[in-house]
């Protein structure tokens, strides 16, 4: 617990290692959960950046040893793809990211973890470069997030769709998100790179549209 809160309330280099430590914790006594909190450190170590540069590398290589799920389902495929992707690369690791991503297409969402999971399924989509499945999960998404009203989680989904929105040349569209995404970011007191707001501003070649 200290661990998510940490992760939900700074984003930062912390998180990923303590999520580390609770999985490896986990593992002799709950397998999923175990698993389940391997896929938080990576999310953790994904959004740390440069700010845990090896964080990535270390929580992928604990996840391979990880034991297996005695029923695997989506989040489990898409832990495994990622972490054989990120220890040995694009070729190994792109038909499992492939059968993961498929598994979150085509199954229910909502089973899988509802949107908690998301996040990591789009990076798959990304690394396949794989506009579609990027663009359809991250519409999901948003939606699964505004229907629940959690907002500090929805800051971050709307970063994304926003990506998506500038890459198919919707500027207008990415522009009121990144409205959007200002006031949630302000209304839950979170704190969010502003990496959208940035990039739509290069796209346009003007000033920023927020000062977040």
């Amino acid at each position: 617990m200290r661990a998510q809160l940490e992760f939900m309330s700074m984003r930062g280099s912390d998180a990923p290692p303590l999520l580390l430590g609770a999985a490896k914790r986990l593992e002799p006594l709950d397998a999923t959960l175990a698993r389940e909190t391997y896929l938080d450190a990576l999310m953790a170590a994904q959004l740390a950046g440069r700010f845990a540069p090896d964080a990535v590398l270390q929580v992928a290589q604990a996840a391979r040893e990880a034991p297996p799920s005695p029923s695997p389902l989506a989040p489990d495929l898409l832990l495994d793809a990622l972490a054989v992707t990120t220890t040995e690369g694009h070729g190994p690791g792109a038909p499992l990211l492939k059968r993961a991503l498929d598994a979150f297409r085509d199954g229910d969402i909502v089973a899988n973890g509802g949107f908690r999971w998301l996040f990591l399924a789009e990076m798959a989509a990304i690394e396949l470069w794989d506009y579609e499945a990027w663009r359809e999960i991250t519409v999901r998404e948003v939606q699964l997030v505004r229907d629940a009203g959690a907002l500090t989680v929805l800051a971050t989904a709307l970063s994304v769709s926003i990506f998506v929105r500038i890459f198919a040349g919707e500027l207008g569209v990415a522009a009121s998100m990144i409205e959007e995404q200002r006031i949630v970011t302000e209304a839950s007191g979170s704190r969010l790179a502003p990496h959208a707001a940035l990039m739509l501003t290069a796209w346009r070649g003007g000033k920023p549209t927020s000062p977040r």
